[in-house]
């Protein structure tokens, strides 16, 4: 009879606990579901005519989707990271609408941090308050950010990837093989994706630093060291370079060149590097190349020389145009701003050379040992670093810097310049781009002719954008700032720093590091546009997991003290 009662106690404890996890995957199924219905019928804007940039994304992606790699070579094919369009090809392939497959991969990550503590939480329900926290990321709904075609999309969805994987990774790296393995691999393929989504990717370095440092670290002080560990630490470097390896042979074999990026290649890299170290006698860092240092060029160097007819010429008016927003200085004078330099000169270079890759290769070989030698025979002054000039002495630099530092910290942090709203966006441009936009992203797309955009005018979704504005740019940097100090006094109180709080640690490290990055670039580059939303986006998401994190080690203190 005891032994009947015992067993019939048994059944029902699995039957409420069998019970608890089906609510708790129901809850995280419809909560999933909801935030997939708040942007199924939002509206992408296409901006043309963006030949460099989102332009650039649909047509490489319609030509991966067709199969011919990224198309017939030219000056702009290569310039950018490659994932993107690459991500746009798989959506349109696969018949999904670009920003539903944004989401997905947004959600993948999101799961991917209940996935992982919900093998480390006993009270699994408290994870539901913070996987809405993340899901609900402020920057997943912005106009600019999300629903433009700008490669910022995947940022948040990338970091959190990363992030997560990374320090999974070294939690289950001595429990479980089979989950260390998941993790690694997981690490190794979010890893490669994020490196070349962007190029400002090493901001995630120190966080991967840390992590393993600590892991190998204990492990060592422990005697762990085996096969399988090293085996799992080294998958995702494996992974990497592999992924690596195939980009690079692939434009190798379609357009001669072994790159990921052919600005990331030496024969670019350095031409760059040498002209950014120029020290310009005109002070304007926004200028890396102001046309009076190019005057000087000219004549110092036979290879820039053959540059000039399109610096001084149509080409150089046309980029002088484009960065009038930022310099200020009428096209007339053809000085080109930051951002669009490496562009020009892209443009200059394959101007004189094309249709031959190897000659623009050695063409710029060329270049970058005349103006090397220029600078050693002091025939033009330069500097150790290719930051343009910039400078921390000279009061108007720290003066742009602190502004841009400023405006990232409001964007970034504070998230209250995010365009988080139900208003309809109308796309404008050519007929045939808008139509090729629609096209490759499967996406709504208004345009001043289109009529009925009925869906903006749910009352109940004005009423969901209000809330997600008003709680994550009124609400929650309250909510960052108290869980810093929160963190910061709680190691104080500690004799020695767990895991946990190294990843929290990185986590700041890697957010500071980004904003101080974007602010940076945005001093010496194009400050309208470095310090806005969809540069921003990448660390936002380190700082909600910091929150999450910071939210499960305050509950779990609190636990234990209450036990006691």
């Amino acid at each position: 009879m005891p032994l009947l009662m015992h067993t019939t106690n048994v059944h029902k404890k699995q039957g409420k606990s069998s019970i608890k996890r089906m609510l708790f995957v129901g809850s995280i199924l419809v909560i999933t579901v909801f935030r997939f219905w708040t942007i199924h019928n939002r509206e992408i804007l296409a901006v043309t005519p963006s030949p460099h940039d989102m332009q650039l994304y649909i047509t490489t992606a319609q030509s991966v989707a067709q199969g011919h790699w990224f198309g017939q070579y030219n000056e702009r094919v290569i310039t950018r990271g490659p994932v993107f369009p690459l991500f746009i090809a798989a959506a349109y392939i696969l018949h999904i609408p670009l920003a539903i497959a944004q989401t997905i991969l947004y959600c993948i990550a999101s799961l991917l941090f209940l996935f992982c503590m919900h093998l480390m939480v006993k009270k699994k329900w408290t994870l539901i308050p913070l996987y809405i926290l993340l899901l609900f990321n402020p920057f997943m709904f912005d106009h600019e950010t999300f629903f433009q075609v700008t490669r910022s999309a995947l940022y948040p969805a990338l970091s959190l990837a990363v992030s997560i994987s990374c320090f999974s990774l070294i939690t289950t790296v001595h429990t479980s093989f089979k989950k260390g393995l998941g993790f690694a691999v997981s690490l190794g393929i979010f890893f490669f994706l994020f490196w070349y989504y962007r190029e400002e990717g090493f901001f995630l370095l120190p966080l991967i630093a840390v992590c393993y440092g600590y892991s190998i670290w204990t492990t060592w002080k422990l005697k762990k060291l085996s096969k399988r560990y090293v085996t799992l630490l080294f998958i995702p470097i494996l992974l990497f370079c592999i992924g690596t390896h195939i980009l690079s042979a692939i434009n190798k074999k379609e357009y001669g060149i072994y790159t990921t990026r052919e600005f990331s290649h030496p024969s670019y890299s350095k031409t760059l590097s040498v002209l950014l170290r120029i020290q310009p006698e005109m002070h304007n860092p926004l200028l890396p190349l102001p046309k009076q240092t190019r005057q000087t060029l000219y004549k110092v160097s036979p290879s820039f020389a053959k540059l000039e007819s399109f610096f001084e010429g149509e080409g150089g008016y046309d980029w002088a145009q484009s960065s009038e927003i930022w310099t200020h200085i009428s096209p007339e004078e053809h000085e080109l701003a930051g951002g669009h330099f490496s562009f020009a000169l892209r443009d200059a270079v394959w101007d004189i050379t094309k249709p031959s890759q190897q000659k623009e290769q050695l063409f710029l070989e060329q270049l970058t040992k005349e103006i090397t030698e220029a600078c050693i025979k002091k025939q033009i002054v330069c500097g150790l670093f290719p930051i343009s000039g910039f400078t921390f002495l000279n009061v108007s630099d720290r003066s742009q810097f602190y502004e841009q530092w400023v405006n990232t910290i409001q964007t970034g942090v504070l998230a209250n310049k995010l365009d988080i709203s139900t208003e309809p966006k109308y796309s404008d441009g050519p007929i045939e781009q808008i139509a090729l936009f629609r096209e490759v992203t499967k996406g709504r797309i208004l345009t001043n002719d289109t009529t009925n955009p009925a869906l903006h005018q749910l009352p109940f979704l004005q009423i969901i954008y209000s809330s997600i504005r008003f709680w994550y740019a009124c609400i929650m940097p309250t909510i960052i700032l108290f869980f810093c100090i929160h963190f910061l006094f709680r190691i104080f109180k500690q004799n020695k720093l767990t895991r946990n709080d190294w990843f929290q640690s990185s986590l700041l490290l890697c957010s500071t590091l980004f904003y101080g990055v974007v602010a940076f670039y945005g001093s010496i580059k194009s400050p309208t546009n470095t310090t806005a939303n969809s540069y921003t986006s990448g660390a936002y998401a380190l700082l909600l997991l910091f929150v999450c994190f910071e939210v499960l080690t305050a509950l779990q203190q609190f636990t234990e003290e209450h036990n006691q």
